[in-house]
């Protein structure tokens, strides 16, 4: 493992020079970009061939980190560690398109969006826990591996997906808004085998985009509030027989808004 720090230039993040020491960043390498960084740093991985990191700290760091492809990608992670500090004072450039896996296999990893929009998030290790510092705002978050908690503060993002059979938890006390345009699908935990939720003290937020339904697939699990505000006239469906602590909707007084229903659900509040 080496630590390695983007020198005052910055550049391509899969360029030797880059960095000092000057090597390529590896899975098992620590990378810091800091103050001392006055140019850009630009990830210019790929699918096929990711940049890769152990954790990314930007502590500090007042100038910009970017991608240079509309399909970007940056792993972080390995089987001793995978975290992601962001600063408030940095450019973060990034898109719908772009994505970041965090594919650590060990716990105590720890999440800082420091207030920026991060693309969509990808979670993906197998025995890898992650912990959200702070409020986070993304694209779409999935979780495929590993246990996701949001550590009581918000999550905004236009789709949150987990629906496959493999071992995750996901822990929630905080409030998560979700979006479900351009997609209906909002909230997809269809196949909630492998799955533990622990979700009694959170919210989750949508609103019913104009001419779009919005769709709620729970697997059958026990969740915290669900609200769904500004049912335009189109649908909010809830799928798999749910539990509820509370259900709120309000549809702003269009006559044809609708609630479908496409199992029981128990509500044990409100």
């Amino acid at each position: 493992m080496t630590t390695l720090t983007a020198v005052a230039a910055g550049g391509s993040w899969g360029s030797a020079g880059t960095w000092s020491p000057a090597q390529v960043p590896t899975a098992a390498d620590d990378c810091i970009i800091n103050a001392s960084m006055t140019g850009t740093v630009t990830i210019d991985g790929t699918s096929g061939s990711p940049s890769l990191c152990r954790s990314l700290d930007c502590t500090g760091c007042t100038h910009t980190l970017t991608f240079s492809l509309v399909n970007g990608v940056l792993n972080i992670g390995d089987g001793s560690g995978g975290s992601l500090t962001l600063a408030f004072g940095m450019t973060y450039n990034t898109n719908s398109d772009v994505s970041i896996n965090f594919v650590s296999t060990t716990t105590g990893n720890v999440i800082t969006a420091a207030g920026q929009f991060i693309g969509p998030l990808t979670f993906n290790g197998g025995g890898g826990s992650w912990t959200l510092s702070g409020n986070l705002h993304t694209a779409v978050l999935t979780l495929t591996r590993g246990t996701l908690n949001d550590g009581g503060n918000s999550v905004i993002a236009k789709i949150f997906s987990s629906s496959n059979s493999n071992t995750r938890a996901l822990t929630m006390s905080g409030t998560w808004q979700l979006d479900n345009y351009p997609s209906s699908l909002f909230w997809d935990i269809g196949n909630s085998t492998g799955m533990t939720l622990s979700a009694g003290g959170s919210t989750i937020v949508t609103t019913n985009e104009p001419g779009t339904p919005a769709v709620f697939n729970g697997g059958g699990l026990t969740y915290g509030t669900l609200t769904c505000t500004d049912l335009e006239g189109q649908p909010l469906i809830i799928s798999g027989a749910n539990t509820f602590s509370a259900l709120t909707f309000g549809n702003d007084a269009f006559t044809d808004s609708q609630v479908k229903l496409a199992a029981n659900q128990i509500v044990t509040g409100t």
